[in-house]
């Protein structure tokens, strides 16, 4: 039996980082079993913008991470049901990458950290040949 705690506590904490005028924030709960849950928040100039509601679960033998986005008004991004699944395809002390076969924006999510003062997300999106590159790195909160 896979069991998430094990292999991914971590990522649990409150990440922030600061861009411009700009605050990220993504909190990642205690894991259980088989499960941990991820909220992100993007604040503009003071205001909302857009929030993320994220889990990463067991599903068979495998580990998926989904995602969905909301905006301010906490309408969905996506159709109601979307929830593109990404499998896990690596993993290693401190870090885990997450991938889907169809989608292409992004393609992949990798996550990393020292479980202390560093987490770093990268997303790579696929655009025929081209690959192109977003990368937040956060701070704990103290």
């Amino acid at each position: 039996q896979m069991c998430i705690r094990d292999r991914l506590s971590w990522m649990r904490g409150e990440w922030v980082r600061e861009q411009e005028a700009d605050r990220l924030e993504e909190i990642w709960s205690t894991p259980g079993e088989d499960s941990l849950i991820g909220m992100f928040r993007w604040s503009k100039q003071g205001k909302l913008w857009m929030t993320e509601l994220m889990h990463i679960t067991v599903e068979g033998d495998d580990l998926v991470f989904r995602l969905k986005h909301f905006g301010r008004d906490l309408a969905g991004w996506t159709e109601k049901s979307a929830a593109p699944a990404y499998r896990l395809i690596s993993q290693k002390e401190g870090e885990a990458v997450f991938e889907s076969p169809t989608e292409t924006n992004p393609r992949r999510f990798i996550f990393r950290g020292n479980g202390r003062d560093r987490y770093v997300v990268r997303m790579e999106s696929v655009k025929g040949d081209e690959t192109s590159v977003m990368e937040f790195v956060f701070g704990k909160r103290d």
